[in-house]
């Protein structure tokens, strides 16, 4: 990162915003994720709403006739995770066997600990087999053979490191994120696990929001991944995300512009960083983000920065205009991280500043509103930032949430949300 770069963010905020240390972690943080994850055990049991059960059903019924291979997909938010979690365990369970273990397989490691939650939570409440462990393997001392069915819960890298030992004695793979199986290293692991020609294993399910994805190669690798099988609850129709909206599963969204942005081509946008970083170091774009939150400053308010150190300086100036404000990226300890989204959850803190870590996977069901600082090219990862602060009432979330951009207008943000182009060239498409 350029140091001209750094030294115009710098110049944006009063100087006295670097004496402070609102960018250490903060106290209050008092439990590792897998304590919280025990604690929350006790928590109400999931209750499938009537599309995951489809879902839950569809596949149990498929699975039931000879090994399945297949990608399910549900729009962000409406509960893959926990929907996966029930057939998972309804599948262990019906093997019959003394032992059978599953594999689940996630980019980050904030979905591997999200997943283990819902598997947990499913387990307590009855579902799978009588005996249980779920285990995330950070790193190989935290593997071991166990006398009972696991959940295996592992990044690829450490897949491919157990691809040995684990191999012949998962029944059930999940793969989160599943687009990430057209990289090819990806892919190497995913064949591996599932297309062994002696005692496959009895389910292989890849997770995603988006199976349609804009790059062409990718869609080819995707179908030769699943089998162009797609997976899909056939309530949903075709226009899934305006039948969440209806249900409350996700919340409206309601898009504004901030005002006192220079108007800027969007056709002229790039893939080259230092465009985009000149935009957001310009000084009107700064003053009308700031001047945006300090308007909102009392609201739930997820802020999309360009890069960490955007991310930072912005979280700086916030705090010393007296904003509770914290920030949050892939460098942030796990242990941290889990402390900054409790608060924000708990509203202690009204802005989460990030950069990437909520665009794919990572829930935060406590926003009223979305800031995008910077103009994003891609409808599909904007789709995927709008959509994880969609939440509804039904899953505890808000009924409705604003969505703040610089470019574009409201007719074309809506198009973004509500684009029906679920395309199933080549697909097996299979509406359960």
């Amino acid at each position: 990162m350029s140091s001209d770069y750094k030294e115009k963010l710098q110049n944006l905020i009063p100087s006295e915003a670097w004496d402070l240390d609102c960018l250490l972690p903060r106290e209050g943080t008092t439990q590792k994720p897998v304590s919280i994850a025990e604690l929350r055990r006790w928590s109400a049991p999931f209750r499938p709403l009537p599309f995951q059960r489809e879902l839950i059903n569809g596949v149990q019924k498929l699975v039931q006739e000879k090994p399945l291979v297949a990608l399910l997909s549900l729009p962000t938010g409406s509960g893959k995770t926990l929907t996966t979690s029930h057939i998972l365990l309804e599948v262990l369970n019906r093997k019959g066997r003394k032992h059978s273990d599953a594999l689940w397989i996630a980019p980050q490691r904030e979905l591997l600990y999200q997943a283990s939650e819902a598997i947990q939570s499913a387990w307590w409440a009855g579902l799978g087999p009588d005996l249980l462990d779920v285990v995330v393997v950070e790193k190989s001392k935290d593997f071991g053979f166990r006398q009972r069915p696991t959940c295996w819960m592992t990044t690829p890298v450490m897949a491919k490191k157990l691809m040995g030992v684990l191999s012949d004695k998962v029944e059930v793979v999940i793969f989160d994120e599943a687009h990430h199986v057209s990289a090819n290293t990806f892919k190497e692991i995913w064949s591996a696990y599932t297309r062994k020609v002696i005692s496959p294993p009895r389910l292989s399910l890849g997770l995603s929001a988006t199976p349609y994805r804009e790059n062409h190669p990718e869609i080819s690798s995707l179908q030769e991944a699943f089998k162009k099988n797609l997976i899909l609850p056939k309530s949903l129709g075709s226009d899934p995300v305006r039948k969440l909206i209806e249900l409350e599963v996700l919340a409206l969204p309601k898009f504004r512009l901030i005002e006192g942005v220079p108007a800027f081509s969007r056709s002229k946008l790039s893939s080259d960083p230092r465009r985009l970083r000149t935009l957001v170091s310009d000084h009107q774009r700064w003053d009308a983000v700031i001047n945006t939150l300090l308007a909102r400053r009392d609201d739930q308010v997820v802020v999309y920065a360009l890069d960490k150190e955007h991310g930072r300086t912005l979280t700086k100036h916030l705090r010393f205009l007296g904003i509770k404000a914290e920030y949050v990226d892939s460098d942030t300890p796990l242990f941290n991280r889990v402390g900054v989204f409790e608060r924000f959850k708990n509203k202690d803190t009204n802005i989460l500043v990030n950069v990437a870590l909520l665009i794919e996977g990572v829930d935060c069901p406590a926003s009223e509103s979305v800031l995008l600082t910077y103009p994003v090219g891609s409808r599909l990862r904007l789709r995927q930032m709008i959509g994880r602060v969609l939440r509804g009432p039904a899953v505890g979330g808000t009924s409705n949430c604003m969505v703040w951009s610089m470019e574009g207008n409201q007719n074309w943000l809506e198009s973004v949300v509500y684009s029906k182009d679920f395309r199933f060239a080549g697909w097996k498409s299979t509406f359960l």
